[in-house]
């Protein structure tokens, strides 16, 4: 009776999130129109993109066929990084104007904050996607020891960051992982650089995941 109410919640949060993603992909639209903006209407596609993880996992928790969730666990090692990816999106701020006369003159322009907070929001929306469907897929391999699951997360980090260098950089979608030979020249061209960037990203990951983990209340305190 006590896991009942726990499903429940989990039910609720996951509906949440997807209601914030939608709401966020028609304010991305709308707001994208408004401004002649198309940064922020594509922010609406890659939300969308951002989502499909805790679809796949959602679906995976459902599956009895091992199969089958060889099959969506490979998708969403795919579609993972697009969940986080919206973060380095914030690097487009330097595109506006919130300075005048560095450091002390500002610029007093509603426009370049408002979409400063839209940034901000779907970074924050798509991270919180991220860890919520590594958290499902997570409890759904709780027959595996513990210290598997945690060098398979360090695994899916490292090939996330990797992911994200190569969808900014190189400016390639998840499904186009199969252009293996120029993948390899980029990241040959410029390793020292892709190091440090997978580095960089690896820790942000891990940063975002002890930000919005949920640690689930313990079974006493559910009535």
């Amino acid at each position: 009776m006590l896991m009942k109410p726990l499903s429940c919640m989990n039910d609720l949060k996951n509906k949440s999130l997807y209601l914030a993603a939608v709401i966020y992909v028609i304010i991305s639209i709308i707001l994208g129109m408004i401004l002649n903006n198309g940064l922020v209407i594509f922010l609406g596609w890659n939300m969308i993109l951002a989502t499909v993880p805790l679809v796949l996992t959602q679906i995976y928790s459902k599956q009895k066929s091992k199969f089958l969730k060889i099959g969506i666990a490979f998708l969403f090692l795919i579609f993972f990084p697009n969940a986080v990816y919206i973060m380095t999106d914030l690097i487009h701020f330097q595109n506006y104007t919130f300075f005048l006369d560095y450091p002390n003159i500002y610029a007093y322009l509603i426009k370049d904050w408002l979409i400063f907070a839209h940034l901000v929001i779907g970074a924050l929306i798509s991270s919180k996607i991220a860890i919520k469907s590594l958290q499902i897929l997570l409890s759904n391999m709780k027959e595996i020891k513990a210290i598997i699951r945690i060098i398979g997360v360090n695994i899916l980090f490292i090939l996330s960051s990797s992911a994200i260098y190569i969808g900014r950089f190189i400016r390639f979608n998840s499904w186009e992982f199969y252009k293996i030979n120029l993948i390899f020249l980029d990241i040959f061209n410029h390793f020292k650089f892709f190091a440090f960037f997978v580095f960089i990203l690896f820790i942000l990951h891990w940063v975002i995941f002890f930000v919005f983990y949920e640690k689930k209340e313990p079974m006493a305190q559910i009535k």
